[in-house]
């Protein structure tokens, strides 16, 4: 958890930057962790270290971490400030699944009834700039947003740091978009697999860029479903793969595609953390599959889609 602030070297820093690492951790499962840099995050609001215009990022950490024994109990403890930056992002730029999660923070914070007064609030509509923050801090996107990640991309094609990486896979599993992480994340490791940002030979935040799009290429939440590897594109094609215990809103997920010939083989196991039914689905190899069971191994069908793409 980056303590140094701010970190040595990193000229491109300022505190609203934490808000990567918060969500990085938060979707690794490290709920504490998360909460620790939210709180440093919400002082800094409080301090007014980080002004209005940069909320956006501090909401989406205090959306990460709602829900949890520790995140709500840090909520609570910042009460009008948690309700101040989710409220800020509710009139601003919250796609839609992102406003349950937001009005959760302000009830955490400070009620229900308060919950209910944030839920009336009408959104003034995105601008590309926050389409673009949004999407660097993995936040679910609707398709009508995707020509601004598109020119996004087309301005940083040819100077992929950690956090263009980032941007790419997540548009990759957001929208489709074909993109083989593994080159350029090898490239900018370089020989000593370190993480640079701008005057900073290791920076915490480039890995929490990457963090961020790597879960984003593992998995999708859209509509109360589970949607594993959304990312996947022509380049992973015969590529076994496996993932262990990721966590997600509703329970933790493991699963494996394992290639039999030209047809891949999903096995998948969750573990719920309510009794609700949840829809598994795999819908960049197969659209066709769905399934509600908890754990199981199927035969996919052949991703021609994806051959001929």
């Amino acid at each position: 958890v980056a303590d140094e602030q701010p970190p040595p070297g990193d000229r491109l820093w300022q505190p609203q930057d934490d808000s990567l690492i918060a969500i990085a951790l938060a979707g690794a499962g490290l709920e504490w962790a998360a909460a620790t840099v939210v709180d440093r995050l919400l002082i800094a609001v409080a301090d007014g270290r980080i002004p209005r215009s940069a909320w956006m990022g501090p909401a989406a950490a205090c959306a990460s971490i709602v829900g949890s024994e520790v995140g709500d109990a840090t909520l609570r403890r910042h009460g009008d400030i948690a309700v101040s930056v989710a409220a800020e992002l509710l009139s601003t730029a919250a796609p839609t699944d992102l406003v349950g999660a937001l009005l959760d923070v302000v009830a955490a914070a400070h009620g229900a009834s308060a919950a209910i007064d944030a839920a009336s609030i009408k959104p003034q509509g995105p601008t590309p700039c926050s389409i673009i923050e949004l999407a660097r801090l993995g936040i679910d996107l609707p398709k009508t947003y995707a020509p601004t990640i598109d020119d996004a991309l087309d301005g940083v094609a040819r100077r992929f740091g950690a956090h263009d990486i980032g941007l790419s896979m997540v548009a990759a599993a957001q929208f489709g978009r074909p993109f083989d992480p593994i080159v350029p994340i090898r490239a900018l490791a370089g020989s000593t697999w370190r993480w640079p940002r701008d005057g900073c030979g290791d920076s915490a935040h480039s890995r929490a860029a990457l963090l961020v799009g790597l879960r984003a290429l593992c998995i999708r939440e859209p509509d109360g479903t589970v949607d594993l590897v959304p990312g996947m594109s022509k380049a992973w094609l015969g590529q076994n793969l496996r993932v262990s215990h990721l966590p997600t809103r509703n329970g933790r997920c493991s699963f494996a595609v394992r290639w039999h010939g030209a047809r891949p083989a999903l096995l998948w196991e969750l573990e719920p953390s309510t009794d609700q039914p949840l829809t598994l689905t795999c819908r960049s190899l197969d659209p066709t599959f769905q399934t509600t069971e908890p754990r199981g191994e199927m035969l996919l069908g052949e991703p021609t889609h994806l051959v001929e793409s």
